[in-house]
C-alpha cells in the first residue's frame, strides 16, 4: 500500500471516528435532556424534552457518517475501484458539509474539513489509482 493511500486511510478513521465521538456526545445530551425535563416544571420539562429529541435526531446523520467512514477505512486491504470511489464520495460529502455548516458550528465542521481535502487529494492521486485497480504502482 503506498504511503498516500495510507495516510488516507488513517484520516478516514480520524474522521469517522470523530463523528462517532460526536454522535455519542450528542445521544448523550438527549439522554441528559431528557432525564433532566422529568425533574422540572411542566413546561419547562417539555421544552427539555423537546431539545433532547431533537439532539437524539441530530446524532442520527452524525452516526451514519461515522459508519461508513469507519467501514471505508476499514475495506482498504481488500477493497477495489468501489473503495476508492466510497471514499472519494465520503471525503467529498464531509467537506461539502463543512463549508456549508462552517458559518453556524465553525468548531465542529471546520475541524473536519482540512482532513477531508487532505485525504481526498491522498485518494485522488495517480498511486492511488493504481494501488485500487490492482496494478503495481
Amino acid at each position: 500500500m503506498p504511503s498516500g493511500v495510507r495516510a488516507a486511510r488513517v484520516l478516514l478513521f480520524v474522521l469517522g471516528g470523530s463523528q462517532a465521538l460526536v454522535a455519542l456526545l450528542t445521544l448523550a445530551c438527549a439522554l441528559w435532556l431528557g432525564a433532566s425535563s422529568a425533574s422540572a416544571s411542566e413546561e419547562v420539562g417539555d421544552l427539555l424534552l423537546l431539545a433532547g429529541d431533537a439532539s437524539a435526531v441530530t446524532a442520527l446523520p452524525f452516526a451514519v457518517f461515522a459508519c461508513w467512514g469507519l467501514t471505508t477505512a476499514a475495506r482498504y486491504g481488500s477493497g477495489g475501484p468501489g473503495t476508492r470511489l466510497s471514499a472519494l464520495l465520503y471525503t467529498t460529502s464531509v467537506a461539502a458539509l463543512g463549508v456549508l455548516l462552517s458559518s453556524a458550528l465553525p468548531w465542529m465542521y471546520g475541524t473536519g474539513l482540512c482532513p477531508a481535502l487532505a485525504a481526498f487529494v491522498l485518494l485522488a492521486a495517480g498511486e492511488a489509482g493504481e494501488w485500487f485497480d490492482g496494478r503495481p504502482y
